[in-house]
């Protein structure tokens, strides 16, 4: 276990669209010096955490968000222009990277009045297509089970941005998926390299990929929405069920009434990306849905 390089060092980066100063590594292509930055990653050791902020994991708004992964760290996210975090451990400089382009990336680009939701996808062909659901929903099994048929874009952040393009684009992330061994033995997956992911409840490892190229805007096609069930389906849901969906699944303010701006703002959003994106609910049961792979690739082949 080697501890993460934050010193004094300035690392840049351009990713996601946006130019990054940061004071530690990150595992993405690195840039010469910048004159622009529009957001500064900082590490922070005199940050305070917040008190109960153990028990809800993040909070806030558009201009103030904290953020806590138990065991691992502490950040302040600051009006979509500051990450400021704090170590609660000695881990290694690549699970500190993992972290940072994560969840604290994501209500950094909230902040910024961007739409993001917590999803994987998955390149075939010339479609990109994601699947969104909250935390234990299968996002990252569905992406490794599929693996072998595409490109995986994102694990767990999907980014999308609808304002600068027709068509909506989804940016890749860093590549790698999180998963138990369970699932990696069943797949019979192969990765570049794997490691223990510390204090993480489910006992999964970040399996590491060969990277993705982030320059690379992909065209979004069709969203499925997660969800468990008895068997396997997929059914076009009504709108009140796809906005509730989207609406636990997108970074957004906390409490969700908390910030009457932020919620215009989604709304706004996600009218837009309705209008120019195909959804579908996909129903699976936990126990065989890897076997219903075949069937969900039809679905995806079939949709224009």
């Amino acid at each position: 276990i080697n501890t993460p390089k934050t010193a004094k060092k300035t690392y840049y980066y351009f990713f996601l669209g946006k130019h990054i100063s940061s004071s530690c590594f990150l595992d993405i292509p690195s840039i010469e010096v910048i004159d622009k930055v529009d957001i500064s990653i900082i590490e922070d050791k005199n940050l305070v955490i917040p008190e109960g902020i153990d028990s809800i994991s993040c909070y806030g708004d558009l201009t103030e968000y904290h953020y806590y992964k138990e065991g691992l760290l502490y950040v302040k996210i600051l009006n979509g222009n500051e990450i400021r975090f704090k170590c609660l451990s000695v881990f290694s400089e690549q699970i500190l990277s993992n972290l940072l382009l994560n969840v604290p990336i994501g209500y950094c680009l909230y902040q910024k009045s961007k739409l993001v939701l917590h999803g994987s996808a998955i390149k075939f062909g010339d479609k990109s297509i994601a699947f969104i659901g909250e935390s234990g929903s299968g996002k990252s099994s569905i992406a490794a089970s599929l693996i072998k048929f595409g490109k995986i874009i994102t694990e767990d952040i999907c980014y999308i941005e609808l304002k600068e393009f027709d068509k909506p684009k989804i940016f890749s992330m860093p590549s790698y998926l999180k998963l138990n061994r369970k699932t990696i033995n069943k797949l019979n997956l192969k990765f570049t390299k794997t490691s223990d992911i510390p204090f993480d409840r489910r006992n999964r490892f970040y399996c590491h990929l060969d990277r993705n190229n982030f320059s690379e805007y992909n065209d979004l096609n069709t969203i499925y929405l997660l969800k468990w069930g008895n068997q396997f389906k997929i059914y076009e849901p009504d709108i009140t069920e796809l906005f509730s969906f989207l609406n636990l699944c997108a970074f957004n303010c906390y409490p969700i009434d908390s910030c009457k701006k932020s919620n215009e703002n989604l709304f706004q959003e996600l009218s837009q990306l309705l209008k120019k994106v195909k959804f579908y609910i996909l129903e699976r049961n936990k126990n065989d849905f890897f076997n219903n792979n075949a069937a969900l690739l039809k679905h995806i082949s079939d949709c224009p």
